[in-house]
């Protein structure tokens, strides 16, 4: 219904706006109970979405800001019931209920929630460092304006920026949050720039690369750390010295990012494999042509008498080796997974085994994209790129295969938990579950010394 508010008298407009602001939370209530159900039944995961949090930015269209509020107070009001009543009443916030979330407990919670009753969120702020819950410091990751940059483009693989580039950047510039970290991660503030698609789930150091002589936008981080990793820093910007005098913090976290991710990083090894095979191949062209001319003269000679007699033996070795293989599974000496050699004696061809070889992971990588290929009911595919796990389409305690890429796929923790329970059932998860967590706590028993809690 449309309403002219320049008609509606003082007294009107006033008791108008009052049954709106009434009205606005009664519904935000509701969204609170439907996001904590949607949360308890996995929807958005079994929808194709990463998490509930990728789930109301891509679907239901929030912004970041405020799907984290809004999951954090609905998980927040499914345990403690009377979040409800407070927030409908107007005497909590949602900002405030969102920074409260991660510190109330059963035994807390009354008491938190009737210190922070009509506070504002800094006053809330305040109250929580007060009681020690406040964290130290903010993890944020904001991008900062742009700096004049040379021929070479901006990308992750070409290495650490050198640090005098940091001189010309300008001042801040507008920003609006990323997707993926607040919700999962509520003490990590991530910003991006403006026009950049949101929800995509990624935070790339230089999204685009800008021609040579356009700008290089700059990045902050900011987080808090104890006095070891101070140490680390040192030692490394020690041993780096001869690589980089100067050794900016942005050169040694640079050097310690591309060390870690030559280890972890799967596109990086599948990389390094394809040099390695290429280089391979080049070495024996090389070779084959370099014996081609000394071999030539011997090959013309004396090769068909060869290849006549190689091709006569190999018929006769297959001969008897069928006949040998038919006598054993004749006599139940070999199964039908099986061959026999020359004494009947049974020898398998392939074991099936869990393990996935190394040339399915890599094909099943560069196939999947380095992502999960998990779709929902509606054909949206999850696309998350971190937590990766190898899944087998048909279990591997159900007969599936591990050395056929076809039945192995790329799928986030979430979904391979959620494909797990719903192909074996949630008895069979929750029993391995429980076997895995008894002998974890029974290898810590033993480690030190202490029998394991019943």
């Amino acid at each position: 219904m449309r309403v002219d508010c320049s008609r509606l008298s003082d007294a009107e407009l006033v008791s108008s706006l009052k049954s709106l602001v009434a009205a606005q939370r009664e519904n935000l209530v509701l969204v609170l109970r439907h996001l904590a159900e949607l949360d308890r039944r996995d929807i958005g995961p079994k929808a194709g979405f990463a998490s509930l949090f990728v789930y109301c930015v891509k679907e239901l269209r929030y912004s970041e800001g405020e799907t984290a509020r809004r999951i954090h107070a609905a998980r927040a009001a499914a345990k403690h019931r009377v979040v409800y009543g407070l927030l409908r009443s107007g005497r909590l916030s949602l900002s405030a209920v969102s920074l409260l979330a991660p510190h109330l407990t059963p035994e807390n919670h009354r008491d938190l929630l009737r210190r922070a009753m009509g506070l504002s969120t800094r006053e809330v702020q305040a109250m929580l460092a007060e009681l020690a819950f406040a964290p130290a410091g903010r993890d944020s990751i904001r991008y900062v304006g742009s700096a004049p940059r040379p021929a070479a483009p901006c990308a992750a693989a070409a290495g650490p920026m050198p640090a005098s580039m940091a001189a010309g950047a300008t001042g801040p510039s507008p920003a609006e949050p990323l997707p993926g970290g607040a919700a999962e991660f509520p003490h990590l503030e991530i910003t991006r720039a403006p026009g950049e698609p949101t929800a995509s789930g990624q935070v790339p150091f230089c999204p685009a690369q800008p021609e040579a002589g356009a700008a290089c936008r700059r990045v902050r981080f900011s987080f808090t750390a104890d006095e070891e990793l101070l140490r680390r820093f040192e030692r490394a910007k020690e041993l780096l010295r001869h690589k980089h005098p100067g050794a900016s913090q942005e050169e040694v976290f640079g050097e310690a990012l591309d060390s870690l991710l030559e280890k972890i990083d799967l596109e990086r090894r599948a990389r390094r494999c394809a040099r390695r095979q290429a280089a391979i191949g080049a070495r024996k062209k090389a070779k084959a042509v370099g014996m081609a001319g000394s071999d030539k003269v011997a090959e013309a000679a004396g090769g068909a008498k060869a290849s006549g007699e190689t091709k006569a033996a190999g018929a006769a070795e297959s001969a008897r080796v069928a006949e040998t293989v038919e006598t054993a599974v004749a006599t139940g000496t070999a199964d039908a997974t099986g061959t026999a050699d020359a004494t009947g004696t049974a020898e398998p061809v392939c074991r099936r085994a869990r393990r996935i070889p190394e040339a399915v992971r890599r094909e099943v990588w560069e196939r999947d994209r380095g992502s999960c290929a998990f779709r929902g009911p509606d054909g949206t595919r999850c696309g998350e790129r971190g937590g990766l796990e190898y899944d087998h389409v048909v279990p591997w305690a159900m007969g599936g295969r591990s050395d056929e890429a076809g039945n192995v796929r790329l799928l986030c923790r979430r979904h391979n938990a959620l494909e797990a329970r719903r192909l074996l059932g949630e008895a069979v998860v929750d029993a391995a579950l429980r076997r895995r967590g008894a002998s974890l706590r029974q290898g810590v028993a033993q480690g030190s010394g202490r029998s394991p809690p019943a």
